[in-house]
């Protein structure tokens, strides 16, 4: 008989403020609420097994599109690059700072775009002005330990 677990807690609500190192997940191409250009990009953290961290914006046109340029610098897309296509950003890694903000009246994990050295990015070459990383819990890295036989010893067989 399979033991699902229905908790609440999960890897995620284990993340705290911090620097993180991170890979997109995904990014799509999406229209500001300005009407200008930007990509939508889900960010998961690295060391703590892929768990999402959080979703982040990167302006390609008009306000905003100077912190963009650097977010993407950050993220290996070189400087000056005429087009990029969302998949290009798929599995990019980079270092980023994420702090506490709210959306929709609830706390959530955001980039601080006043840290780092490309808007709340440093690039992976930085790893050493980077500071001290959010490193994972060991117990909290690899999940809550799924065992029904808890009771018996490391070397007992259940059957």
């Amino acid at each position: 008989m399979a033991r699902p677990d229905w908790s609440e807690g999960d890897t995620y609500a284990a993340l705290k403020p911090g620097a993180y190192h991170v890979e997109v997940l995904t990014a799509e191409e999406r229209t500001s609420k300005n009407g200008d250009a930007m990509f939508n990009i889900k960010l998961i953290a690295v060391d703590w097994n892929g768990a999402h961290i959080c979703f982040d914006n990167i302006m390609l046109a008009g306000k905003g599109r100077s912190m963009g340029q650097a977010k993407l610098v950050a993220l290996g897309i070189p400087r000056g690059q005429a087009e990029v296509r969302p998949d290009e950003l798929v599995g990019a890694r980079a270092f980023a700072f994420i702090g506490e903000g709210e959306w929709q009246g609830k706390k959530r994990l955001e980039v601080d775009i006043s840290e780092g050295s490309h808007c709340g990015y440093w690039l992976e070459s930085e790893r050493a002005d980077v500071g001290e990383l959010n490193l994972p819990d060991p117990d909290q890295a690899d999940g809550p330990v799924d065992n029904p036989f808890d009771d018996l010893a490391a070397d007992d067989t259940p059957f």
